[in-house]
């Protein structure tokens, strides 16, 4: 998998959660990100969970944010 889109309303935290991410590391994750702001885009769970696993976020556009693999 290279690239990962998670548009599940809502649910995408447990989506990624679910995720088997010692098989299935793709190298760039688009991941809704609801009403957050840029400046306050460190404080959200998805961001933390996706940091805590290597990925740094990249670009954010609206409401989808898309994060890269460090790998």
């Amino acid at each position: 998998i290279d690239v990962l889109n998670v548009d599940v309303e809502g649910l995408d935290l447990e989506v990624l959660k679910s995720n088997d991410w010692q098989n299935y590391r793709p190298k760039i994750i688009l991941v809704e990100i609801l009403y957050s702001r840029l400046n306050a885009i460190k404080r959200e769970p998805i961001y933390n969970f996706l940091e805590k696993l290597g990925y740094s976020l990249v670009s954010k556009l609206f409401h989808t944010c898309i994060f890269k693999s460090s790998d």
